[in-house]
């Protein structure tokens, strides 16, 4: 799960509410939106995640992903067109009989009391990760962090495998053994610096908390 601060809501979207109720509509529904309309507030979304889905950090367009409602409309019909309710998580990106992960396979399932949200402060820091690529609660007893690992399948063999993939590539252990306290925090404070086309490197959340764990090690 990556940490998401949200930017204002959309000038246009604003407008299309108040559209709405000018036009005694009451409120503004999610099917009221257009094709294009969905396709604009998902490009928003993406814009302030820096290129990453909501769940899992992988890189996403607007192509391989959809607008996310956290609490589900089924359940929270006002919340359908709340800005603050809607991120842009990935879609299947493997065979069809793969195990969703993400949105996709949290569909309408939300249970409030269990439930992190990637607007919390401290949401990627209740994570760990292993070089197999596995996500683990920091916290043996963070019933909130299994629930969504579980939730959201963080550990489906797709995104496992990307995850596992993307450490040793880019923090293989060799490295890391070499590198002095200073060196990793440089390095950590990259990963969540947004790069020219105000984009996080892939898996940002994986990678700073990665080097996290191995920070005692080095500590002088």
């Amino acid at each position: 799960m990556i940490r998401i601060n949200k930017n204002p809501e959309p000038g246009w979207l604003l407008k299309r509410k108040t559209h709405a109720i000018s036009k005694g509509k009451g409120s503004l529904s999610y099917d009221d939106l257009f094709d294009q309309d969905r396709i604009l507030l998902r490009k928003a979304l993406i814009e302030e995640q820096g290129g990453l889905c909501c769940y899992c950090g992988r890189r996403i367009n607007t192509g391989n992903s959809h607008n996310e409602h956290f609490r589900p409309q089924s359940s929270y019909p006002d919340l359908a067109v709340d800005y603050e309710n809607i991120h842009a998580s990935c879609i299947r990106e493997t065979k069809p009989n793969d195990i969703l992960h993400c949105g996709h396979a949290k569909k309408d399932k939300f249970d409030e009391s269990c439930c992190m949200s990637p607007l919390e402060d401290d949401c990627e820091e209740r994570f760990l990760y292993t070089l197999e690529g596995q996500i683990l609660p920091k916290d043996k007893n963070d019933e909130k962090a299994k629930y969504m690992i579980e939730l959201l399948k963080l550990n489906a063999g797709p995104i496992l495998g990307r995850r596992k993939t993307v450490l040793a590539q880019v923090l293989p252990p060799d490295l890391l053994d070499n590198m002095s306290s200073d060196e990793l925090q440089k390095l950590r404070s990259a990963y969540l610096e947004r790069d020219e086309n105000g984009c996080f490197q892939e898996f940002k959340q994986v990678l700073s908390r990665y080097i996290d764990q191995n920070m005692p090690a080095h500590a002088s």
